[in-house]
C-alpha cells in the first residue's frame, strides 16, 4: 500500500508542476492563454476591494454575489480553530478577523482586502481544496492544514487564483 500511495504522490506532483507551468506565463500577464486540458474556465471578477472574495465564491460554483458569505464562513472557520491559525498567520487572528469584518456591500479600502498568505491557508482547509496563487513575483501552494483528500474520491479539488496586471 505504501509503494502504491508513494507512485500516486510522486504522479501527483509531476502532472501539478506541469500543469502548473503551463499556467505561468512572466511576459505580458501572469497567467498564459488557456490550455484547453487544464484550465476549466477563467473567471474575470469586478475589481471592487473585494475581488478575491468573488473569485473564491465564484471557483466553488456559487455566484458571484456570494462573496460576503465567503467573508463570513472565513471568519467563522478561524473562530472555530484559533489554536490552528495562530500557528500560520502572519498577522495576529483578531486582525485578520477584523479585515473580513464590513460595514456594507460596496466598495473597500486595501484594510479589507483578500490578503495572501493568510487567508489562503483558511480557504484550503475550510473548503478542503488546494489553492494555488498565481503573480509574477511569487507563486504559492496552500494545502488543508487539518483535513486529507476524501479516501472515496481520486479527484482532488484544486483552485488557482492568479494576479492579472497587479490584481486579482
Amino acid at each position: 500500500m505504501k509503494a502504491y500511495m508513494r507512485k500516486q504522490y510522486i504522479v501527483g506532483q509531476r502532472i501539478f508542476r506541469e500543469k502548473v507551468r503551463e499556467l505561468v506565463f512572466p511576459h505580458t500577464t501572469s497567467i498564459l492563454a488557456p490550455h484547453e486540458k487544464y484550465i476549466v474556465e477563467i473567471i474575470d471578477v469586478v475589481p471592487d476591494g473585494n475581488c478575491g472574495f468573488h473569485t473564491i465564491a465564484a471557483l466553488l460554483d456559487w455566484t458571484e454575489e456570494s462573496w460576503p458569505l465567503v467573508r463570513t464562513q472565513l471568519d467563522k472557520e478561524i473562530h472555530l480553530h484559533q489554536d490552528l491559525y495562530a500557528n500560520v498567520f502572519d498577522d495576529s487572528i483578531e486582525l485578520v478577523r477584523n479585515s473580513l469584518k464590513i460595514s456594507g456591500l460596496g466598495g473597500h479600502g486595501k484594510d479589507k482586502w483578500m490578503t495572501i498568505p493568510d487567508l489562503c491557508y483558511v480557504i484550503a482547509t475550510l473548503y478542503n481544496v488546494i489553492l494555488v496563487s498565481l503573480s509574477r513575483n511569487l507563486n504559492m501552494l496552500f494545502f488543508p492544514l487539518n483535513k486529507a483528500p476524501s479516501k472515496e474520491s481520486s479527484l482532488i479539488n484544486l483552485l488557482a487564483i492568479g494576479f492579472v496586471n497587479e490584481n486579482r
